[in-house]
C-alpha cells in the first residue's frame, strides 16, 4: 500500500473515531436529560400525592377533634 493512501486511511479512521465518540457523547447526553426530566416528573408526582395524604390526613384529624373534643378546635380550622 502506498504510504499516502494509508496516511488517507489513517486519517479518515481518525475522523471516524472521532465522529463516533461524538456521537456517543451526545446520545449519553440526550439519555440523561431524558432520565433527570423523567425524574423530576416522579418528583413532581409524589410531591403531589404526599400533599394529597396530608390535606386527607388534616381533614381527618380535625372532624375526629371536632367530634371528640369540640371544644379545643377553633371554628377556623373547621373552616379548612
Amino acid at each position: 500500500m502506498p504510504r499516502r493512501i494509508a496516511t488517507q486511511s489513517t486519517v479518515l479512521l481518525e475522523t471516524l473515531r472521532s465522529d463516533a465518540m461524538q456521537i456517543r457523547v451526545c446520545v449519553l447526553m440526550a439519555l440523561a436529560q431524558y432520565g433527570f426530566s423523567k425524574a423530576g416528573e416522579g418528583v413532581r408526582i409524589n410531591a403531589f400525592r404526599a400533599a394529597t395524604m396530608y390535606t386527607g390526613m388534616a381533614a381527618r384529624m380535625t372532624q375526629l377533634l371536632q367530634e371528640n373534643a369540640p371544644m379545643m378546635v377553633p371554628d377556623f380550622v373547621a373552616a379548612m
